[in-house]
């Protein structure tokens, strides 16, 4: 399944400032800001904002973001959106958020037409207008934007303000891939094991797999220990599908944990443990996976367990697994 989670939403984009800090309030004359200078008035803005030499004054920020924002300089409107969307300074006001961004974005500033996108999609401060989104996402994209790439490639996948594109879905996905964006490798992986898109590709969909999971994203490490479990992509290597399934389910991935522990009930990829796999088996089975829960059932009526081992210890391992790789992630 194609991952639809919006890792990103509405970023806060502070450019750095210049100068010493303010010690004048917002409605004093300031005889040292020229009123045609909006970058200046931007700096002081953000000095403001972010509180130097002193606490940060929102009210005093917003005001300055303002005088920068009507001389249509885009870094304030984008800052002065944020500050109406997220209540700061002043009263929360999506409607104006929406459209201090629309002035950012007309000028082609890309994180602004990420973020009018993302209000043109959820019909904040306005209607929604999935067209809309998907017009102002592919702005941001054609400019680098990796989140605007990431959701772009998902509006195509599923149709949304448009016809469905697996094709432009699978590029612009490999375009936030190339630049790291875990979700996208782990989509177009999953697009080149499939053949959506384009052509199916084993090893492609191995490698891009490897890329999400090395930045430690659980769906991508699972199914890239499929891939080495079922010699998908590359050769069987169980030893390699035993970490990555681990890697996984110490995330409080519940599939892995299950996938972990019969491979150590099994002694696959390495020697049996079965109190390991015992502590897995009650990590998944408390997470809703039946099968685990069976193991666990079976593994507490057995009348033997080996040598060196024992229920109890592997009840106490159990406990702390749980405390460890489940409760943190639910």
């Amino acid at each position: 399944m194609i991952r639809k989670s919006r890792v990103v939403w509405l970023i806060p984009f502070l450019f750095v400032a210049c100068g010493g800090p303010p010690n004048e309030t917002a409605t004093s004359p300031l005889t040292q800001i020229d009123p045609a200078d909006a970058e200046a008035q931007y700096n002081l803005a953000l000095r403001y904002y972010d509180g130097e030499s002193g606490a940060a004054d929102y009210g005093a920020a917003r005001v300055w973001y303002e005088r920068a924002a009507a001389q249509d300089y885009a870094p304030a409107q984008y800052n002065l959106a944020l500050m109406y969307y997220d209540g700061e300074g002043g009263t929360r006001d999506y409607s104006v958020a929406r459209r201090w961004y629309e002035r950012a974005a007309e000028q082609g500033y890309a994180p602004a037409q990420l973020n009018l996108a993302l209000m043109h999609y959820d019909g904040e401060g306005g209607t929604a207008d999935h067209s809309a989104a998907r017009s102002w996402y592919e702005s941001a994209a054609k400019q680098g934007h990796p989140d605007a790439q990431f959701l772009l490639a998902l509006m195509y996948h599923e149709g949304e303000g448009g016809a469905v594109d697996h094709s432009a879905a699978r590029a612009w996905h490999e375009s936030a891939a190339r630049q790291g964006y875990a979700t996208a490798q782990f989509n177009l992986a999953l697009m080149h094991y499939t053949g959506e898109g384009g052509a199916a590709d084993y090893n492609a969909a191995r490698a891009w797999y490897e890329r999400a999971a090395q930045q430690r994203y659980a769906p991508a490490q699972f199914n890239l220990a499929l891939m080495y479990y079922a010699g998908e992509g590359g050769a069987v290597d169980y030893s390699v599908a035993r970490t990555w399934y681990e890697s996984a389910a110490r995330q409080g991935y519940a599939p892995a944990q299950l996938s972990v522990a019969l491979m150590y009930y099994n002694g696959e990829g390495g020697p049996p443990d079965v109190t390991l796999a015992y502590a897995w088996f009650h990590a998944a089975a408390e997470q809703g996976e039946a099968d685990a829960a069976e193991y666990r059932e079976s593994l507490d009526a057995a009348s033997e367990w080996p040598n060196g081992t024992s229920l109890t210890e592997a009840q106490q391992l159990a406990d702390m697994y749980y405390q460890t790789y489940v409760e943190p992630f639910n």
